[in-house]
């Protein structure tokens, strides 16, 4: 009926999104797995962009082994789909429940990685809305960004933004706009036109005019690294996912679409030092265990009946 959801396998993930005659996915980029995050100065200082080099390799070389479709009931489907994650020896895990309003239900669940205890930056997927869809409205942590060990100066509540308002302007670009304990999200264009995504529990979230490569100094390949020059052994080929390129605030301009990252987790900051300390063990993620979570795509025409049933709030 008025529902149309298209998994395209070869490229590995959801290609249309729409509902009622509203696309909710941007020029074919649905949703997919995610498990690094730009490199922040701390990061680079620990060390963490080449220690974790494996989960960003994983977030662009993952192989989709099965993909299953069935009805479940009437106007009801099924798809699952497990991608296969070579660098990590893992699996991924991702079921859609979709029934004939357009709701969508994602459960993913990563696989414990037969290389043992790797360190992930995050877990979480990511997709593209179009750019109309930038007003923000989330029950969570605000107003300003919060991480799991950066989070007691933003209180849990209902907070209304947009997408540009998001961007941190980092002088060096890097990892930035990203919310904890999200009960739930809804991104907007007005005239009921948008996409609610809500919780089981609560979930992270970062929604920015940029992709998350305009924030990774690695993929700034016209840029050179950022000599020290008081160093033996400085090269380009040394400095590889170890040292950050000279990207500046400059650099980054605003894309035609909303990026929208939903994660389980991304791993803490740190800060006790910028140039060696890690994050806590608490605000650390390992593969020698599984994850799991779910949420929930609820296009704005099915809020009101979908979020008073799974949170008791209207929008």
């Amino acid at each position: 009926g008025k529902v149309n959801f298209i998994f395209d396998k070869a490229k590995g993930y959801p290609v249309s999104y729409r509902v009622a005659g509203t696309e909710y996915i941007h020029d074919g980029f649905g949703l997919q797995p995610l498990f690094f995050r730009p490199a922040t100065d701390n990061d680079y200082g620990a060390g963490l962009p080449q220690q974790t080099l494996a989960w960003k390799e994983a977030s662009y070389n993952f192989k989709v082994v099965e993909a299953k479709a069935e009805q479940s009931g009437e106007g009801k489907a099924v798809l699952k789909v497990t991608y296969d994650l070579p660098s990590v020896s893992s699996r991924y895990t991702v079921t859609y429940d979709i029934n004939s309003e357009g709701v969508v239900s994602t459960t993913a669940a990563l696989s414990p990685s037969d290389k043992g205890k790797l360190l992930i930056p995050r877990i979480g997927m990511r997709m593209r809305l179009p750019a109309e869809m930038e007003t923000l409205t989330y029950f969570g942590r605000g107003a300003h960004e919060n991480y799991v060990d950066r989070k007691a100066s933003a209180p849990v509540g209902l907070y209304q933004s947009t997408a540009t308002q998001q961007y941190y302007p980092y002088v060096r670009p890097q990892e930035n706009g990203h919310h904890t304990d999200t009960r739930y999200l809804v991104l907007s264009k007005g005239e009921g036109v948008g996409l609610a995504i809500v919780a089981d529990s609560v979930f992270e979230f970062n929604a920015l005019r940029n992709c998350v490569e305009d924030f990774d100094g690695e993929e700034a390949t016209d840029k050179p690294y950022q000599y020290s020059y008081f160093r033996d052994g400085e090269s380009d080929a040394n400095f590889k996912n170890r040292e950050p390129r000279q990207t500046h605030i400059n650099d980054v301009k605003p894309r035609n679409y909303v990026e929208l990252c939903i994660d389980h987790a991304m791993m803490g900051l740190g800060g006790d030092d910028s140039w060696g300390a890690q994050p806590y063990e608490k605000y650390k993620y390992f593969s020698d265990k599984s994850y799991q979570y779910r949420f929930t795509f609820v296009p704005l025409t099915s809020v009101k009946k979908e979020m008073n049933k799974k949170i008791g709030l209207m929008y």
